[in-house]
């Protein structure tokens, strides 16, 4: 699929946020798809693939770097996002939350009404 290598290559070239470690951001969080890839580097095309790192939330059809990390209230975290959804930029950043639903799960909502989640952290 032509989606994925852009959204994979959004994700590699992402940098790295220090304010991140030891945050909601922990670690790796996705489906099977996106478990698989964080630790491979492979991909299988499959349609249903997420992956939430310190860097950038990337899905089957839409790339998010992170921007900026913001305050931490309970168990939500505001996040900054910059995307692209099949190679088109969102127009500007957009607010999302990402919310500790377990000990080893987040939930991500988007300004725009779209959430993900919850997702396990990846083994």
């Amino acid at each position: 699929m032509m989606r994925r290598p852009l959204a994979l290559l959004v994700l590699m070239a992402a940098p790295t946020l220090a304010q991140a470690a030891g945050g909601p951001l922990d670690g790796n969080y996705g489906n099977k798809e996106g478990c698989i890839y964080a630790r491979t580097g492979d991909s299988s095309g499959a349609d249903d693939f997420f992956l939430l790192t310190k860097e950038a939330l990337t899905t089957s059809v839409a790339a998010c770097e992170i921007k900026k990390i913001g305050k931490t209230h309970g168990d939500t975290t505001d996040v900054t996002f910059s995307c692209q959804a099949e190679g088109e930029d969102s127009g500007g950043d957009i607010a999302g939350k990402v919310i500790r639903t377990g000990k080893d799960a987040v939930k991500v909502t988007m300004g725009d009404g779209s959430s993900y989640g919850p997702y396990k952290r990846c083994k």
